[in-house]
């Protein structure tokens, strides 16, 4: 960087690595590359490279729970079923009311079950809980 005004000079920005890039460095290392070249390959400080190395265990284990979480959250449960649900019944209520549309109780009662069983088939939430849309 050349001195002068803060306009001219470049500012350096923060690399961060994913999990998934720091298990690679990881592997690397122990397939014998110098710590130096795989620095030189992710564009960071070879401290950084010894760094990753050092908490090697620690990025192998939030790996693996970052990937269980992932499959949590690919499965639907019906708690969140529910909720979007009701998020999209407020959002009916809201558009009939900007409308000045009267909404009757049967009406959105029925929207409210139309509503839960398209998403649980979206969704495919196996074996969705009974929806009772009460008064």
């Amino acid at each position: 960087p050349i001195p002068g005004p803060a306009a001219q000079r470049q500012i350096k920005k923060r690399k961060s690595l994913t999990y998934a890039e720091n298990l690679e460095v990881v592997k690397q290392i122990d397939g014998r590359k110098l710590k130096r070249a795989v620095a030189l390959t992710y564009g960071i400080n070879e401290s950084t490279i010894r760094g990753i190395y050092k908490k090697k265990d620690h990025n192998v284990k939030h790996m693996e729970l970052a990937q269980t979480k992932a499959l949590a959250q690919a499965c639907r449960s019906p708690h969140q079923l529910l909720m979007k649900t009701e998020q999209l019944l407020k959002r009916y209520v809201q558009k009939h009311g900007r409308r000045n549309m009267a909404v009757e109780t049967r009406d959105l009662m029925d929207t409210a079950k139309q509503l839960y069983q398209k998403l649980a088939r979206k969704w495919k939430v196996a074996n969705p809980p009974a929806f009772n849309a009460s008064k």
